[in-house]
């Protein structure tokens, strides 16, 4: 009995601890028209380049300024995000963050654009559970599973 009683005890610990991590989060699909910080878009060769630069770069070598950038990008390339598509969700507190996907995922919202939707008066709401990412100032979210996307009424946001 106390056999079963430890190794249930275990089992529910473990299982706390896992969905500690996951956050489930609702917004609506937000539009950057000009968004600088889209790298999976680059070509293969490019994001290769920044790959080898962030590893081989001698960091004593470059500037304040260029340190932070050197940092943010060595965060992505450690975690796997220069590559890792995303698009930017609007929390119902009015947060804009950046929302990782997997490409399989992430095609699935390359048929929604800003100025159709505008038009239409809908919006696209999200809700997914996540996993945090921090970063100095910045916070994301790496997607754990999409668990729903609507077309609804609404007003679409962006910015240029």
């Amino acid at each position: 009995m106390r056999r079963l009683l430890f190794i249930l005890t275990i089992f529910i610990c473990f299982n706390s601890c896992n969905r500690n991590n996951k956050l489930t989060i609702e917004g609506d699909l937000y539009f950057q028209l000009f968004d600088l910080e889209r790298f999976f878009d680059s070509p293969d060769s490019v994001l290769t380049k920044i790959e080898n630069s962030v590893r081989t770069v001698n960091i004593d070598t470059i500037s304040e300024q260029d340190k932070k950038m050197y940092n943010l990008l060595q965060y992505m390339v450690g975690n796997n995000l220069l590559r890792k598509p995303f698009i930017r969700i609007r929390l119902d507190s009015g947060d804009i963050k950046m929302l990782f996907l997997d490409s399989s995922e992430y095609r699935q919202f390359k048929q929604y654009n800003w100025s159709d939707l505008s038009r239409e008066d809908k919006k696209i709401r999200i809700k997914v559970s996540v996993t945090d990412l921090k970063y100095d100032s910045m916070t994301a979210f790496n997607t754990v599973k999409i668990l729903s996307v609507d077309k609804i009424d609404g007003k679409t946001y962006w910015t240029k």
